[in-house]
């Protein structure tokens, strides 16, 4: 246990036996991501619901810009500790990793465009606020298309760059 000081901020972490104190840090483990994506949905949909109702988003600002800082610092971490590194030994691994990444950058890009769009027309129609003209939602909905496209190829890009690196570094 490296971290002490950030140990003692769980409930009762400090008399507990050593079977509980594993118990509890695979629990907060478990949970994190689930905390983390929260947290980061929740302050991005009340940064856009304030800035759509023309108030200062402060707490979603301040909330985002913390959860920001505290990835990339988890991003740090890992990377110093080569958690994010890719093993990749055989071809069957490598393929079985390239089906994962199409799939991954293919929900990235769906949830891109969903949020795109959330932000142009789901969010106006709950605030009760002026929807685009139909002209304008095509070309909306075309250009948001094209951007989520091209943000799922780079992605794939990157991340496919990455595992042929590590394919060919394992050999």
């Amino acid at each position: 246990m490296n971290n002490d000081k950030i140990l003692r901020l769980i409930p009762n972490f400090r008399f507990t036996d050593e079977y509980e104190r594993q118990q509890l840090l695979h629990d907060y483990a478990r949970f994190s991501p689930w905390i983390f994506y929260g947290g980061l949905i929740i302050s991005a949909s009340d940064f856009f619901i304030t800035s759509y109702l023309n108030r200062l988003p402060i707490l979603g600002t301040l909330t985002f810009i913390l959860i920001l800082i505290y990835s990339i610092i988890l991003i740090a971490s890992l990377r110093k500790k080569k958690v994010d590194t890719l093993e990749v030994y055989t071809e069957a691994q490598y393929k079985m990793q390239l089906k994962k990444l199409h799939k991954s950058s293919i929900l990235f890009a769906t949830i891109m465009f969903v949020v795109f769009n959330l932000n142009n027309y789901w969010i106006p129609l709950i605030s009760g606020s002026d929807l685009p003209q139909s002209s304008d939602i095509l070309k909306n909905l075309f250009v948001n298309l094209i951007i989520a496209i091209i943000t799922g190829f780079v992605i794939y890009g990157f991340a496919r760059i990455k595992l042929i690196k590590a394919y060919k570094d394992n050999d």
